[in-house]
């Protein structure tokens, strides 16, 4: 179980979250991250969330917001340490760090977590056979089963998060 305590959370200079409540995040569960564009679920991410997982012995698999650049950092460590591993693709980046996820957690079975903002191949995720947590930002997709966590814009400086 991973927790974030309810507070205000300053995360830029000029931008905030009020937490209204304790969010509880359950292993093998998943989670959805509502709010228009702009309402911090992205800043939440990175900078609360990520840094708060990594505290944990959990396996790790993030999904940036921005995942060509994710797709050719990939790419190149392919090229290098894993010969004859083509990776062009988004839908191929995923399905390689889903199998080598799935390899680490056979080596050395832990808490698994995945964690993707705006990903296009989320239904992709919907289908792993390992037990994980799910926390994901989609405006167009939404996986059955997810529990809502919302931001909702309050000014042009905070928002508010409730689940």
């Amino acid at each position: 179980m991973l927790s974030i305590s309810k507070g205000y959370y300053p995360l830029w200079h000029s931008f905030s979250l009020q937490i209204e409540c304790d969010l509880h995040f359950s292993p093998a569960a998943l989670y959805h991250l509502q709010g228009p564009n702009g309402s911090g679920k992205s800043s939440f991410i990175s900078q609360i969330l990520i840094p708060k997982l990594r505290e944990t012995d959990a396996l790790l698999l993030h999904f940036e917001q921005d995942t060509h650049l994710q797709l050719q950092a990939l790419r190149a460590w392919a090229a290098i340490f894993s010969k004859g591993t083509r990776i062009n693709t988004e839908a191929e980046m995923v399905d390689f760090l889903l199998q080598d996820l799935h390899h680490t957690y056979q080596m050395q079975p832990k808490p698994v977590w995945i964690v993707a903002d705006e990903l296009y191949h989320l239904q992709r995720l919907g289908q792993l056979s390992l037990p994980a947590g799910l926390i994901y930002c989609a405006h167009h997709q939404e996986l059955q089963g997810s529990r809502p966590i919302h931001f909702e814009p309050i000014s042009s400086t905070q928002s508010r998060v409730y689940a």
